[in-house]
């Protein structure tokens, strides 16, 4: 289980159900199948956007229940016929999609200025030491503005 699917896992906890009353499904949708029946797909808060498999959306049935969270709490609760009820944007991501695009070539821009920044040789060694870094800071101010206004929770 990744984080926020088991922030999902203790949020069923808190809503009466057993563990034993869960089932964890990897790599499939829904993410939870409880003993009543019920099935929970968890998604992670990408700023505005709750992101999308087309596999994911084709498997969703209509009573299915999305949780979506940030990296600490609940933000969104809706059965999937009720989607458009979403307090946030519900996206599917496609090869070639302005939304897509923007966030690729905005990462691309921040992983080329950290990689010049801390003297690596490739972006995979960028990558390499952000992932394994216990701790890395960059100030808001030096952050693309599409992260600013609305993918990245800055403090």
């Amino acid at each position: 289980m990744n984080k926020t699917e088991t922030l999902a896992f203790n949020w069923l906890k808190q809503q009466g159900y057993k563990e034993s009353e869960i089932t964890f499904v990897a790599n499939k949708s829904p993410d939870f199948i409880c003993n009543d029946r019920n099935r929970y797909e968890v998604k992670f808060l990408y700023g505005s956007l709750i992101l999308f498999s087309k596999k994911q959306i084709e498997t969703l049935q209509p009573n299915d229940i999305i949780l979506v969270f940030d990296d600490k709490l609940l933000k969104d609760k809706f059965s999937w016929k009720n989607k458009e009820k979403s307090l946030f944007k519900i996206h599917c991501p496609q090869r070639g999609d302005p939304t897509t695009i923007t966030i690729e070539v905005e990462t691309r821009k921040l992983l080329n200025r950290l990689k010049y920044e801390w003297g690596c040789k490739s972006i995979d060694e960028t990558v390499s030491r952000l992932v394994t870094a216990s701790q890395v800071i960059i100030p808001a101010s030096e952050l693309p503005d599409t992260f600013k206004k609305g993918g990245i929770k800055v403090e």
